[in-house]
């Protein structure tokens, strides 16, 4: 059973060789993880034979959202991740745009599993080819209480040219071999 998710990070597709996975420019973490859910969509199709039955069936991988939350999200990275621009000049704003092109990247985390026996496992997540697409934001003023908003992302996933949207790693027995599966699948820029 999951009960945790931590490290999401996010890199640039440098490369999408034939057959393979891409290659990957340095990672950015993405912020404080909160929450990561994916929904993969497929494509379906049927046919009736002779018996007035389901004759053939065919069912293919379109893409997956995956929904991200992160408690902030820096404009270093929201710059990277939408391709938005940070003016030097003013104080490093951010300035978003109509013509903004998201770039495609990679994502990854990990997770902590609850096993039998109340042992602790943990479980690597990559998505291999996503590209992130801005999501409405909430600005509540204190009033009476206080409210507290989380940055939301929604990626769409789809698959890279060997096929893979998401690789899932075996579980791990420790934290420190489950960051390092993530670093190796996305590792962090200098």
């Amino acid at each position: 059973m999951e009960y945790g998710a931590k490290n999401i990070r996010w890199a640039p597709i440098t490369a999408e060789p034939t057959g393979a996975l891409p290659t990957y420019g340095p990672a950015v973490r993405l912020g404080e993880l909160n929450q990561v859910a994916d929904n993969p969509s497929f494509v379906e199709a049927k046919a009736a034979g002779d018996n007035n039955a389901t004759a053939r069936y065919v069912r293919k991988f379109q893409q997956a959202t995956v929904d991200v939350t992160v408690l902030d999200i820096l404009n270093e990275v929201a710059s990277a991740i939408f391709g938005a621009k940070i003016n030097e000049t003013q104080k490093k704003d951010l300035h978003f745009n109509k013509d903004d092109k998201p770039p495609y990247g990679g994502m990854a985390f990990y997770t902590e599993n609850l096993m039998e026996d109340d042992k602790v496992k943990y479980q690597g997540i990559f998505y291999t080819k996503a590209k992130a697409n801005m999501q409405g934001k909430t600005y509540d003023t204190t009033g009476d209480s206080i409210t507290l908003s989380s940055s939301k992302v929604q990626f769409v996933s789809t698959a890279c040219n060997n096929g893979d949207w998401k690789v899932e790693s075996a579980l791990l027995d420790t934290e420190a071999e489950a960051e390092a599966w993530a670093e190796e699948k996305l590792p962090a820029g200098t």
